[in-house]
């Protein structure tokens, strides 16, 4: 109902979804990797965006870290920037795999806050003006992009070009203390004034140990802290979805049972993403 609904009112108006933690090893890339295979099984047109220096999520998709991907499509968006420019067009970046289009990340992203630091040019709004130049939201029903465990310019660029953001997170106070900080963030670039402040989707309590007292008290407390936010249910610890990943597939690919309970986690985050912009 939902896809009818979006695609019907929604045209060239795709949605632009990060999934971000500032804290690495979350399971951040095995969530997006899965979710837009979910949104993907609907029938919608899904581009991830590898804007992680690490390339985890280029290396699951089987693709190669490029200078042609993010990274160059971001320098060639700046005009103030021509020294770096290079012939590449979009297309030529892109890769694409069992229905999916991704552009790959490369290292040097690592160097994105140095490189745009001195900039007269919003450099908050780099990777908002890239997928308008591109008209990424045209082609795509849904851009999913994959944030580094860092904070900083490019992080800041991901949230003001983001229309919504999910927050995958471990169930320990380590984590308790990053999510406050995240949220304060958040705060921060909305302070700034570069646009509409993103929607927090939800947070996904992942990898949980669900007999373990100390896993159930920290998630209580993470719970408790931020009131009023949306939870999903929690994504058990199973060696099925790191199997898959071993394989650069998707739970998808698999009909056993354990795959199948892990199918229905990722239906469930895809239709949230859904009925969170279905009547925007």
């Amino acid at each position: 109902m939902f896809q009818k609904i979006f695609q019907s009112n929604q045209l060239n108006k795709g949605k632009v979804v990060s999934f971000i933690n500032q804290k690495g090893g979350v399971g951040k890339t095995t969530l997006l990797f899965n979710t837009a295979h979910s949104l993907k099984n609907k029938g919608y047109r899904v581009l991830c965006l590898d804007m992680d220096p690490q390339g985890n999520l280029t290396e699951l998709m089987g693709a190669k870290l490029s200078e042609s991907g993010c990274w160059q499509q971001l320098m060639n968006s700046v005009k103030e920037l021509s020294h770096l420019h290079r012939p590449v067009s979009f297309s030529q970046g892109l890769f694409q795999k069992d229905g999916l289009t991704l552009l790959p990340s490369h290292q040097l992203l690592s160097s994105f806050d140095l490189t745009v630091a001195s900039l007269m040019s919003p450099r908050q709004l780099i990777l908002k003006k890239m997928i308008e130049i591109h008209l990424l939201k045209r082609d795509y029903d849904f851009i999913l992009l994959d944030a580094p465990p860092t904070l900083g310019l490019l992080m800041v660029n991901i949230v003001a070009a983001s229309d919504g953001v999910i927050i995958p997170f471990h169930t320990d106070r380590f984590s308790q203390q990053g999510l406050a900080h995240f949220h304060n963030m958040i705060d921060e670039v909305i302070d700034m004034q570069v646009g509409a402040s993103p929607k927090i989707i939800g947070h996904i309590p992942n990898r949980v140990e669900g007999r373990k007292k100390s896993t159930q008290q920290s998630y209580q407390e993470i719970a408790d802290q931020l009131k009023g936010q949306f939870f999903f249910e929690p994504i058990p610890n199973k060696a099925a979805i790191n199997q898959a990943s071993l394989q650069q597939s998707s739970v998808f690919d698999f009909a056993s049972r354990p795959y199948r309970e892990l199918q229905s986690h990722f239906d469930q985050i895809s239709a949230k993403i859904e009925e969170s912009f279905h009547e925007c």
